[in-house]
């Protein structure tokens, strides 16, 4: 009798309700832990994105500037256009040339940017953007050559650089050989380049509007899993608590009713 009251005792319902406590806790902080790196990981993947779509508009940005320019210098060396017509505002054409050859460089710039973070882009797409679909005609030192080559957006931008800083070593402005360069510029930023160009944006944009609907999708789940998780601890606490009261209380009843005499005898 001695030992029976000495002897710690649980019942079988109490150590499975432990044990199921226990275990709630557990996978509430597993969950927890894979969600926040889940988390975090599509973060940064949804940034690199943005990212990369903000080079792509900032490529596009420069490349038709560079077509701009290219136009206008087109038709000062074909005598199209000249101080008479515009006066003060008249920009000679050996002021325009470097301007071409920095915003080639910059371009160049951002055209690396996103080939370096490209490896967060969907397999699909990066077989998409690395096609050789880009039509470019003649080169920079025969513009007017029907001759093509099928090369990839990013050999475009190469072609271009090459083109402008070219151009900027001729000597005389007016000249077949600049003539040939700035055309080249002209004609070929536009066509395929500028079509896979948007196309490359466009899925830039939807890679980017993919990531954010799996970002919220994962914070949507944060906030009903952790929830729910955190009201089954709470629960089974209580439960606990109530099982181990209604067993101690039961205890402590039988025990009041003991015959004390009888145990008296015993003792």
């Amino acid at each position: 009798f001695r030992l029976a009251l000495k002897t710690k005792y649980y019942s079988k319902s109490f150590i499975l309700l432990s044990i199921l406590f226990y275990l709630i806790v557990l996978i509430t902080g597993i969950s927890q832990i894979i969600l926040k790196s889940v988390s975090d990981n599509t973060f940064q993947d949804l940034q690199l994105k943005k990212d990369l779509l903000k080079y792509a508009q900032f490529r596009s940005y420069y490349l038709f500037k560079i077509q701009f320019i290219a136009v206008g210098q087109v038709l000062q060396v074909e005598k199209l256009l000249t101080k008479e017509d515009f006066g003060s505002s008249f920009i000679p054409i050996q002021t325009m040339l470097p301007s071409i050859l920095n915003y080639a460089k910059l371009i160049q710039d951002y055209n690396q940017l996103i080939i370096t973070s490209i490896d967060a882009l969907d397999t699909q797409i990066k077989k998409e953007l690395y096609k050789n679909d880009v039509r470019v005609f003649g080169t920079y030192r025969d513009s007017e050559s029907k001759i093509y080559e099928n090369i990839t957006n990013f050999e475009m931008i190469d072609k271009i650089l090459n083109s402008a800083a070219y151009v900027n070593t001729v000597k005389d402005v007016y000249s077949n050989d600049c003539l040939y360069a700035l055309r080249f510029l002209e004609l070929n930023i536009l066509d395929d380049w500028t079509v896979k160009d948007n196309q490359m944006r466009s899925l830039f944009v939807d890679s980017v509007q993919k990531q954010k609907e799996h970002y919220q999708l994962i914070i949507i789940l944060c906030l009903v899993i952790i929830p729910i998780l955190l009201a089954g601890i709470g629960f089974m606490l209580v439960w606990i608590i109530y099982q181990q009261y209604k067993a101690e209380k039961n205890l402590l009843l039988a025990f009041l009713k003991i015959n004390h005499k009888a145990v008296e005898a015993i003792l």
